[in-house]
């Protein structure tokens, strides 16, 4: 009776990993990173309430955040 091959037995070898991006590699070194990132608790309604004005302009609920974000900046600034 011939003997089974398991293609598992035949794998080739693992590509190179990724360079890691430019936050991972500051904060390996102890650097502090470029950009800070925070979160904030809204309500659900507050995202329904978005998705539903994105519908009506007919654009991605994305970039009706992107412009809540820009407007917010913009008048905290002043």
């Amino acid at each position: 009776m011939p003997k089974k091959t398991f293609s598992f037995q035949k794998r080739p070898p693992d590509p190179a990993p990724p360079a890691a991006g430019p936050d991972i590699a500051q904060f390996i070194t102890g650097q502090p990173p470029a950009l800070t990132r925070k979160t904030i608790a809204l309500p659900p309604a507050a995202f329904v309430r978005v998705k539903i004005e994105a519908a009506k302009r007919g654009i991605p609920a994305s970039q009706l955040w992107g412009e809540i974000v820009d407007a917010y900046f913009k008048t905290r600034a002043e």
